[in-house]
């Protein structure tokens, strides 16, 4: 039973063991004998009273007599009685009431309370001396009659029980268990780093080691006695503590965290098992309390990184798509640029002729643009581009597509939409674009409508056309829309009206894959950022220069070209293509086979020898001089490769290097008209000078493609530390690594290469997240850059 503690039973035998004292030395005569004491003073009373009668029995006088013996009485307070009786059975004398007392024949228990004594008087019996006593023995509970040698045992029995239960509790809390422990012991448990105690059945503390000391700031002698529950413990609510619960059910619980909020905030990992004795009664429970203060506020620190990251995550998928969004636009008229366009029209053409649906477009051109720009300035030419795409962006839906296609040309692409109501479309759009209001003039434009349902084999053969419907117009008196099944038989026989001397260069049937080019440019952004930069600003260059120069195809053929270029560089070592200093005439010697490289790779990917030759001689010098005697020379290399050499080098003349800075653009210019008759065309020279001089403008320190490379790989790095991939996290770092040494940004790059450290070192992940958070704030402050067209 759960009263019988060890304090109540060591009393009890405490208690019993004191009365069998008593009882022993009572039995053996030791202790003394209070009532046989008082009988043998009262015999001997008795006897006194009889003698001094016997002398008084020739001459008795009863009223003296009476008065003697009530005396007696009254001087004696255990005398009730007293009565003398004549032989004859006659009470002579009495005191006291005697007579209605007294009990004749009386028993043997009664001889301690009454007694009488024969008197004689010359040897012959003449009365008897009577007297009652007050009983030596009281009676106790339920008149029980107990003597008082029992009596006192029972009061030193009772008595000692109750004061040793209390010297007892109080000693035995007092008393330190740890005392009884071996020192050994004592040292291996004051070893351990968590903290151990041991409870008695109370929750009552009767052993701590010394790291349950140190958690507490107290010493191990102040802590016994002591109950655990008394210190301020913080828990679930409604849930009891742990070693409550195993003391009262005997259930053995691990791992449950309770904080300690006294002298500081602490939290600790708490397993509680239960102490049985031999009849499996729980006698007390051992408690372990392991200090988990560092790792919970590792873990919240950890929860709250990830919530960091998981947001920095999103904010770098926000940015990554504004950048995306940027990069598909136009950045002088919101319309998507080019690139864009071209990706859009080829996934529109697909499903065009999957679900057999119609497809239009629409191209646009400005009027006497050109005399715009030169009577009212260029600011004016960019307001007028500004209201036109406006305009347009304002007229397209759901999956129409406005694009400035280059200078002052507009598409419209038209997903579902027949011939014919594009052509209205386009009549609505002429009327709108000459009700536009500007502050100095007005404008007018030409339209040319084609569709797929006018047999265009391909989106390039379509654009084409419109593109022919477009100068049909403009031959035509202009301000008008012209569909390309309206165009004379004969008027399309005719080369087309050259625009500043447009060449009638006769062009193969286009069959080049916009996404096939995009993929593998974007093969060359993974293996080198700065070369497929290079690409697409040599492309720009080249539309730009081949604008009223070739049709719409050969400047799409010429473009496809020029982003191709140095595809081959996917071919060449990484310890050549991504050295930061310059390369040895071996090295150099390596990096020239990028060039055949390139011409297999595209010979391969794409059905046109055209623009494979176009790669193969852009490297010709046009005095015939080249490195490669095979190559043709002056006007016998393809003009469009001719225009690609020379975008080439301008670009690699001023894009900076981290070996040698660029030049700047007059610099470059002073150098093209110095190789010109000798390396280059001299009129496509100057004719490239004129165009790119009236369009350069300062390139932003990082490019639009670097800086979504950056980001793209900060998104992987977030997603791959939240599932915890180190292995991905470490190669997505050295991409970005690479990246950051191209560019120039040295703290981040510092960051990358610490965040590899900390990955390669097994670096807790705490600190690998306070890592990526550093490099996230350093990409954060790269330059945004601008879009390109």
């Amino acid at each position: 039973m759960k009263f019988l503690t060890p304090v109540v039973r060591i009393t009890f035998s405490l208690a019993c063991l004191t009365s069998t004292t008593l009882f022993l030395s009572m039995f053996m005569g030791v202790f003394p004998d209070q009532h046989a004491d008082t009988l043998r003073a009262r015999a001997h009373l008795t006897e006194c009273i009889a003698v001094h009668f016997t002398s008084l029995s020739t001459n008795v006088n009863s009223h003296e007599m009476g008065q003697v013996l009530a005396e007696v009485i009254s001087r004696n307070p255990e005398l009730k009685s007293i009565g003398i009786r004549r032989a004859d059975g006659k009470y002579l004398i009495e005191a006291g009431e005697h007579r209605e007392h007294w009990i004749s024949a009386s028993p043997e228990s009664m001889l301690d309370t009454q007694t009488q004594l024969p008197l004689y008087a010359n040897s012959s019996l003449w009365g008897t001396l009577e007297i009652r006593f007050v009983p030596t023995v009281s009676e106790w509970f339920g008149g029980f009659v107990v003597s008082p040698r029992i009596r006192t045992v029972l009061f030193v029995g009772a008595v000692s029980l109750t004061l040793f239960y209390l010297f007892l509790r109080g000693a035995l809390s007092q008393l330190n268990p740890t005392k009884a422990v071996p020192r050994r012991v004592h040292e291996a448990l004051d070893a351990l780093a968590e903290g151990l105690v041991i409870l008695d059945e109370q929750g009552r503390i009767v052993m701590a080691n010394a790291a349950f000391s140190r958690s507490l700031e107290r010493t191990s002698e102040k802590l016994i006695g002591q109950m655990i529950g008394s210190f301020p413990w913080q828990h679930k609510a409604g849930e009891d503590l742990p070693w409550k619960t195993c003391l009262t059910t005997g259930e053995t619980l691990t791992g449950i965290l309770i904080r300690l909020s006294e002298t500081s905030d602490r939290v600790f990992s708490v397993s509680s098992v239960p102490i049985h004795d031999e009849g499996e009664k729980i006698r007390g429970a051992m408690v372990s309390f392991e200090d988990v203060t560092e790792l919970e506020k590792n873990k919240t620190e950890l929860v709250q990184m990830l919530d960091e990251l998981r947001v920095s995550r999103e904010e770098i998928q926000e940015q990554n798509q504004e950048l995306e969004r940027l990069a598909m636009q136009d950045p002088l008229t919101g319309c998507l640029n080019r690139r864009a366009f071209f990706g859009r029209f080829e996934l529109q053409w697909r499903l065009a002729e999957k679900h057999q649906q119609p497809l239009s477009m629409i191209i646009i051109d400005v009027d006497h643009f050109k005399s715009v720009n030169d009577t009212f300035g260029h600011a004016m030419g960019d307001e007028v581009l500004r209201g036109v795409g406006g305009l347009l962006s304002s007229c397209v839906e759901n999956q129409e597509s406005a694009c400035r296609y280059g200078g002052e040309e507009f598409c419209i692409l038209l997903p579902n939409t027949s011939v014919d109501r594009a052509t209205a479309m386009a009549e609505q759009l002429r009327v709108a674009l000459s009700e536009l209001k500007f502050e100095k003039l007005s404008i007018t434009a030409s339209l040319g409508v084609s569709g797929r349902e006018l047999g265009a084999a391909g989106p390039q053969l379509m654009l084409e056309e419109a593109d022919k419907c477009l100068y049909s117009a403009k031959r035509n008196g202009r301000n008008r829309v012209v569909r390309f099944d309206e165009i004379p038989h004969s008027e399309l026989a005719e080369p087309a009206p050259k625009k500043e001397g447009k060449s009638e260069v006769k062009t193969e049937e286009v069959s080049i894959s916009f996404e096939a080019v995009s993929a593998l440019l974007s093969a060359l952004s993974f293996r080198d950022q700065p070369t497929a930069d290079h690409s697409r600003r040599v492309a720009d260059l080249c539309v730009q220069v081949a604008d009223g120069l070739l049709s719409k195809s050969d400047s799409y053929l010429l473009e496809m070209a020029a982003l191709l270029h140095d595809v081959g560089k996917i071919g060449i070592p990484d310890s050549i293509l991504l050295k930061a200093g310059q390369l040895t005439p071996e090295e150099w010697a390596e990096m020239n086979k990028q060039e055949l490289y390139g011409v297999e790779i595209v010979r391969k990917a794409f059905a046109s020898p055209k623009m494979a030759a176009i790669i193969e001689n852009y490297r010709a010098f046009y005095n015939g001089c080249s490195k490669n005697a095979a190559l043709p020379a002056g006007n016998a290399i393809p003009l469009q490769a001719r225009l690609l050499a020379i975008a080439d080098a301008y670009d690699s003349m001023t894009m900076s290097r981290r070996y040698r800075a660029g030049k700047t653009h007059e610099e470059a210019i002073h150098e093209l008209r110095h190789c010109a008759g000798t390396q280059f065309d001299p009129q496509l020279v100057e004719r490239f000078i004129t165009v790119v001089s009236q369009s350069v403008a300062s390139a932003s320190a990082v490019s639009d493609s670097e800086t979504r490379s950056i980001f793209d790989d900060l998104g992987t790095i977030a997603s791959c530390l939240q599932e915890k991939d180190m292995d991905r996290v470490a190669t997505v770092t050295e991409h970005l690594k690479s990246v950051a040494c191209r560019i120039g940004a040295d703290n981040v790059q510092l960051k990358a290469e610490k965040l590899q450290s900390a990955i390669l070192s097994d670096s807790d992940l705490l600190e690998i997240l306070y890592t990526a958070r550093e490099l996230t704030k350093e990409c954060a402050q790269l330059q945004k850059p601008q879009p390109v067209r």
